[in-house]
């Protein structure tokens, strides 16, 4: 409320640094003021006038004409066309310390007005108002400020009195029990004002509203995306996904065809096993004409040096078992080698 002040009118806490003070005292029969002049932080006593009874019961004709209207020249005269500053009894103003969000210091006026009606029993439109000694307390994330009030109702019919005399105070000054005193700026009534501001606040209403919606549907926004995008990745991978799956059949299919093989090759045996064997039992004069395996069941044929002798070389090979001659020796014609045929058992 103190923005609704003209600046060279603050330089003393929200106070007119040049002003005309009109205290208002309670008396029997009737209050009176007490106008003082104010000048560069110093007050000047410059009348006392006891109200009379039409001010206060609102006579307007009784205020016009006759001794109402010297009493509102006399009133002129001592204000001097200063602004007007009404001082008020220390009874009338209520005070309460008032804890806000941090983002909230660099306009604690504009909270308070929206909070009032929860800080104070009041509405905005009941109180006048002011907030000062606003201390940050960034380490715990607040702001400390004084919320002081004034009861509408108990300032106006002091405010009608003065607008009967011709004074349009600009502010409200009340002295504090530690000895400065509280001012409160009075905002002038402007309904143009009001209409604007009235659709300024359904324009943020509309606003809040619109981001309300916005910061609920966002989520739900991203989530679709997010899927949108998951199923193109999805729809990009498959083709590598089918040839992967295709490989992997291909392998499975690989693997129980080599189980099958290695299966067959554990009944039936493994000839080129038992040939790499054999190869290496027989001496280096001997030699295989024939070589056959079914079911584990060896034939060999061919001629050597010394065929008796392949029996037991045969007999200590532990894959080979029960080696025999199958049909007689014979010795070749030019008395060099034996003709052999050997028949044995394969594996452990």
């Amino acid at each position: 409320m103190s923005a609704c002040v003209p600046e060279r009118w603050r330089s003393t806490g929200g106070a007119a640094a040049s002003a005309a003070v009109v205290e208002w005292r309670d008396g029997s029969p009737s209050p009176s003021l007490v106008i003082a002049q104010r000048r560069g932080g110093r007050t000047q006593h410059l009348d006392t006038i006891v109200l009379p009874s039409a001010a206060l019961s609102g006579d307007a004709d009784t205020m016009a004409t006759g001794a109402g209207a010297e009493l509102r020249a006399k009133i002129q005269r001592a204000s001097g066309g200063r602004p007007v500053i009404l001082r008020l009894p220390g009874r009338l103003l209520l005070e309460r310390s008032v804890s806000l969000p941090l983002a909230a210091a660099r306009d604690p006026e504009r909270v308070i007005g929206y909070e009032l009606d929860r800080l104070t029993p009041f509405r905005a439109d009941e109180v006048f108002w002011s907030c000062d000694d606003v201390v940050p307390d960034r380490a715990r994330g607040q702001v400390a400020l004084r919320l002081s009030v004034i009861a509408r109702a108990a300032v106006q019919p002091m405010l009608a009195a003065l607008g009967r005399l011709g004074l349009q105070p600009v502010g409200l000054e009340v002295p504090r029990s530690a000895g400065n005193a509280c001012f409160i700026a009075m905002a002038p009534t402007d309904p143009a004002r009001r209409r604007r501001e009235q659709r300024g606040m359904a324009l943020l209403g509309g606003l809040c509203a619109v981001l309300l919606v916005a910061a609920l549907a966002l989520p739900f926004i991203q989530q679709y995306q997010a899927e949108t995008e998951l199923d193109d990745r999805i729809a990009a991978l498959r083709p590598r996904v089918t040839e992967v799956e295709q490989l992997r059949r291909r392998i499975a299919a690989e693997a129980a065809s080599g189980d099958v093989v290695a299966a067959e090759r554990a009944t039936t045996g493994d000839p080129i096993a038992a040939l790499a064997a054999v190869t290496t039992i027989l001496p280096d004069d001997t030699f295989l004409q024939e070589f056959s395996m079914n079911q584990r069941k060896l034939s060999l044929r061919g001629h050597s040096a010394a065929a008796a002798r392949l029996i037991a070389a045969l007999a200590n090979d532990p894959t080979i078992r029960n080696p025999a001659f199958a049909a007689p020796v014979t010795r070749v014609e030019s008395g060099q080698a034996d003709i052999f045929s050997i028949r044995a058992d394969w594996g452990p």
